[in-house]
């Protein structure tokens, strides 16, 4: 679906997001992502933000939100958002971007 059908739905009172089955979609992948998080173990790898900043986050500009999306399971939204520097994913993430950049 275009940004422009969606918003013309969106404008007439039917935004697709607000149905019940797109909310327990999202709502699924929350508690996917909680749970994962939860059992993660960082076993002394950095977990330090400016870590991510540094050294991970300069080798996604070659990357496509799309590329991280799928590999991480992360939105493409989620995902331009890390590519810009403006959130930090959990750790968890991290050795998989890692490894889409080639370093493993």
């Amino acid at each position: 679906m275009g940004k422009a059908e969606l918003k013309a739905m969106r404008m007439a009172g039917n935004d697709p997001n607000k149905k019940p089955s797109a909310r327990k979609s999202v709502g699924d992948a929350n508690r996917e992502h909680w749970g994962a998080r939860n059992l993660w173990s960082s076993d002394g790898r950095p977990t330090d933000p400016e870590h991510f900043r540094q050294y991970i986050l300069p080798g996604l500009g070659d990357l496509d939100a799309s590329q991280i999306s799928q590999a991480t399971g992360l939105s493409a939204g989620y995902c331009r958002l890390i590519k810009n520097g403006t959130k930090i994913p959990h750790p968890r993430h991290w050795a998989i971007l890692r490894a889409l950049q080639g370093d493993d």
